[in-house]
């Protein structure tokens, strides 16, 4: 492949969460490093607009927290055309129009989301939804934008640790509905949209996620199959975020050269995770967001420790961004500690 034809392969390949792993990852690990100084203008204009513009070499991190969601958000929310354009023009000052325009849209997208998520807490919390008792949440609200709640419906699965169904409706008299679903790994999707078949009009997923569209009549029992299917399928030990451990380390043992070592072994991500250690007994010193930690707190015993894009969380250090994990074979599993996220 040529140089442009693989930085697009790495945009697309991150930027859709698929696998890091075989082709894909030699492919991406290549172009990680052609990114910086890629000859698209769109590209560059985007990594500009982005602040990466000092960055020799990218990390998965780069595109999928900073490029991929202005690319994404373009899809979602506006016309996917302005991302066409920018990636095929060979006009500086015109990709750099372009990629400003990503901005403000992602920016936008960053509001909504806000906003959504917002809400639909707000709606879990006057239902006094119950967790244990329904293990399944099934929220839809009017005038929410059916383009960005699958994204709030992956922080709803972080807050509360159950699928979460979330829909709107498609139009002004409420007839329809549309909607997005994301889960935790012992939760199969696409079988929960498939036992819920006959009262969908349409239906579509994979084991982690899906979208679906149904008449809103049929509302409540869906919500009911839903939670007869969740009944069927999870455990309650399954209705607690998880981070899959993969050893425990001391303190002393997190260096910097081990650092280097792991930072050899990107890039990481889908099916190739960065790994995790786990550090028992630790005190809470500081928080993430530079809060000393109060006694009342109920935060989970550990230490905040920042060492480059590194953290400690709770005594778990992992990359600084989260992470739900359920059973898949590991050497330990701890319950996720609860953040303040203010």
């Amino acid at each position: 492949m040529t140089a442009p034809l693989i930085e697009l392969f790495t945009l697309g390949t991150i930027a859709d969460l698929a696998p890091l792993t075989g082709v894909n990852r030699r492919w991406v690990r290549r172009g990680l490093k052609l990114l910086p100084q890629s000859k698209l203008a769109g590209v560059q204009a985007l990594i500009q607009v982005a602040g990466l513009g000092s960055e020799k070499a990218l990390k998965p991190e780069a595109i999928g927290f900073r490029l991929g969601p202005r690319i994404n958000a373009v899809g979602r929310i506006a016309d996917p055309q302005i991302v066409i354009e920018l990636l095929t023009t060979d006009r500086p000052g015109d990709a750099l129009e372009l990629a400003m325009k990503c901005e403000e849209i992602n920016q936008h997208r960053q509001r909504l989301c806000e906003l959504i998520e917002q809400e639909a807490i707000a709606w879990c919390e006057s239902s006094k939804i119950d967790v244990l008792r329904d293990r399944v949440i099934v929220v839809v609200q009017p005038n929410w934008h059916h383009g960005v709640i699958g994204i709030v419906a992956s922080r709803l699965v972080e807050r509360y640790g159950v699928p979460v169904f979330i829909g709107t409706y498609e139009d002004e008299t409420k007839t329809h509905i549309r909607g997005s679903v994301r889960s935790i790994p012992e939760f199969n999707v696409f079988e929960a949209l498939q036992f819920c078949g006959d009262i969908l009009d349409r239906f579509g997923g994979h084991r982690a996620a899906g979208g679906f569209t149904l008449p809103a009549e049929h509302l409540d029992e869906l919500r009911a199959r839903l939670q007869l299917f969740a009944h069927q399928q999870l455990l309650p030990q399954h209705l607690k975020p998880l981070v899959t451990i993969d050893t425990q380390a001391n303190l002393s043992d997190l260096s910097i050269a081990l650092h280097q070592q792991i930072d050899a072994l990107h890039p990481c991500g889908i099916d190739n995770p960065d790994p995790i250690f786990w550090t028992p007994n630790l005190q809470v010193e500081r928080s993430a967001n530079g809060r000393t930690q109060s006694p009342e707190s109920d935060a989970a015993p550990g230490k905040y420790i920042d060492q480059s894009d590194r953290m400690a969380l709770g005594g778990i250090h992992a990359p600084a961004r989260s992470r739900r994990c359920g059973l898949p074979s590991a050497p330990q599993r701890v319950e996720r500690p609860k953040i303040d996220r203010a």
